[in-house]
């Protein structure tokens, strides 16, 4: 899989989650705003639906408190009518008839189902005809009424109708005390009311109808509830909705229990839902598209970099990328592109010294001829030598022969120091033949360090100086020594005479200066071959290492050379 596709992959999922998270959050924090809207709403209703009830109670106790303070009713109920004033009976009956009618309103009246007087001298006043009374059960009830409170309306309960015309099973049932005007008690009052009366009041005003409202009495029992079934029985709460509230109504001690599911707020606000879930999908959509373009910018030019990499590996150094902007990617381009001249330059450069080392190679085979001549004009002379008994130039050829040899081989710059202490003994000695006896040389080499290797002609520029420049001038014979040993890990070799000395140091004084000027300096001495050593030992191996000349005029010249054991 690319970068790309990774890269897309990626931040794809990462917004996916984002979107997610904060979906869910927002989700999450509707519901509890939803939850807690509903809630008040649904508080809202239940108080709205307590203080209705509130105030149809009140005007329930005022009504019947009304009835019980009536002097018409008092005095009907205490009147001895005998039997020719049965007529009187009949016109006090209807004006207190009229007077019930008039206080109760149509709902009141509707849903009375009984109403029930009686005098303190036992005269009875129905409501209904006494034929739909069980007046047995009227006259029980009444006689176990001991406790009376004169100036507040009592509730008995919920309980079968006395009536015997009504199927309803379930009434409430209510008394009151009679007072007449000295405020003593002049009777009882007993009245049902059908539940239907309290249904109406609920239901009429209930505004959310996902609330179960129950109206449930001192001990419990339930005076209304949306399921009829109920009514009557002790109230059990609904486990499978989450939100209940509770309210008191002020009249005998009655409550108000409002019970609903917090899960019915979906239904009402799915649609806010559908619209966030679909919003959600569009700006995931948006946000695909906004990163596929974004990603398109950001990895097109690493792609190309990649691409202008593989045509550098495959050797293709002309590869030039075109820069599209000025940042960071603008940047690595225009490095990529440095990179790639660069490598351009070098391999031309490779090139060139590659030819340029072809052509050194062919002048290198093609100057061997010459010494090959030279070798077979050497080798007749020394022929003629040996014949005409001239062994000094016999010798002197053969050390000359060596020298050339050495000086025309290509094999390396690295000789053996045993090789090289060779070709230093025949420069001696064809020196010799020229000073005569001037100079002598000792050589202190230990044996087993005759394999080590060390650069070509690193000791013959210091031999001929410790010649032409310490013991030829000098008056007397000389004495030169060659010295190596090992010590520390590395080679040490020593040339050093007891000729004339030198008042400078041709080393220190080649710093920053002409070859030929510091040539010229000193007069012939040989400190271009001496520069030459100490340059390459640096090069060869570092710059801790060369050339330590010590001279002091009158007294000779010491030269010290250190050679790591690479090899």
């Amino acid at each position: 899989m690319g970068i790309r596709k990774r890269f897309f992959l990626l931040i794809s999922i990462f917004f996916a989650i984002i979107i997610v998270v904060v979906g869910i959050v927002i989700i999450n924090l509707s519901s509890r705003l939803l939850l807690n809207e509903y809630t008040k709403l649904a508080e809202d209703n239940l108080n709205y639906v307590v203080e209705i009830t509130n105030r149809e109670l009140k005007q329930l106790s005022g009504t019947i408190e009304f009835i019980a303070k009536s002097p018409t009713v008092v005095s009907r109920v205490n009147t001895d009518y005998t039997s020719d004033g049965f007529a009187q009976k009949i016109a006090d009956d209807r004006v207190v008839d009229a007077l019930v009618f008039s206080v109760t309103t149509g709902k009141l009246y509707n849903y009375l189902n009984a109403l029930y007087i009686k005098g303190a001298s036992d005269h009875y006043l129905y409501k209904i005809s006494n034929d739909f009374i069980n007046q047995d059960s009227i006259q029980k009830l009444m006689s176990q009424q001991n406790i009376w409170s004169p100036n507040q309306l009592t509730y008995l309960g919920i309980g079968d109708t006395l009536r015997t015309d009504r199927g309803e099973l379930h009434t409430i049932k209510f008394t009151r005390a009679l007072v007449n005007d000295e405020y003593a008690i002049a009777g009882k009052l007993h009245f049902e009311l059908s539940v239907n009366y309290l249904q109406e009041i609920l239901s009429s005003h209930r505004r959310n109808k996902d609330i179960r409202l129950t109206l449930v009495d001192a001990d419990g029992l339930v005076l209304f509830d949306r399921n009829p079934d109920l009514i009557g029985k002790p109230y059990i709460s609904d486990e499978e909705l989450e939100i209940t509230m509770e309210r008191p109504v002020h009249q005998f001690g009655w409550s108000i229990i409002g019970q609903t599911d917090h899960l019915i707020r979906y239904d009402e606000h799915h649609e806010v839902l559908r619209t966030m879930l679909l919003m959600f999908i569009i700006l995931l959509v948006i946000l695909t598209v906004w990163i596929k373009v974004v990603l398109d910018r950001l990895i097109e030019p690493i792609a190309q970099i990649s691409k202008g990499m593989r045509r550098v590996r495959n050797g293709d150094y002309s590869i030039r990328l075109v820069k599209t902007s000025n940042d960071e990617l603008g940047q690595l381009v225009d490095n990529f592109n440095a990179m790639a001249m660069k490598y351009e330059e070098n391999v031309a450069n490779e090139v060139e010294t590659a030819k340029t080392l072809k052509d050194l190679e062919y002048k290198t085979l093609q100057a061997q001829i010459n010494p090959h001549f030279m070798y077979n004009a050497l080798h007749a002379i020394k022929y003629i030598a040996s014949i005409q008994k001239l062994n000094n130039i016999s010798s002197l050829v053969n050390d000359l022969w060596v020298l050339l040899k050495n000086a025309s081989r290509i094999e390396g710059q690295f000789v053996t120091l045993a090789k090289e202490i060779e070709v230093i003994q025949a420069y001696v000695r064809i020196q010799e033949v020229r000073y005569k006896g001037k100079f002598e040389v000792i050589y202190t080499i230990d044996d087993e360090i005759n394999q080590m290797v060390l650069p070509k002609y690193s000791l013959q520029p210091f031999v001929e100086n410790a010649i032409f420049h310490g013991i030829a001038p000098k008056k007397g014979l000389g004495l030169i020594e060659i010295i190596a040993y090992m010590e520390n890990n590395e080679l040490v070799l020593i040339v050093q005479d007891d000729g004339v000395g030198m008042t400078g140091n041709p080393l220190e004084q080649s710093k920053g200066t002409d070859r030929q000027d510091v040539k010229q300096k000193h007069n012939g001495l040989n400190s271009i071959g001496v520069m030459n050593v100490d340059e390459r030992m640096k090069l060869l191996f570092g710059q801790q290492y060369g050339v330590v000349l010590e001279s002091r005029e009158g007294i000779g010249t010491k030269v010290t050379l250190r050679f790591p054991n690479k090899f």
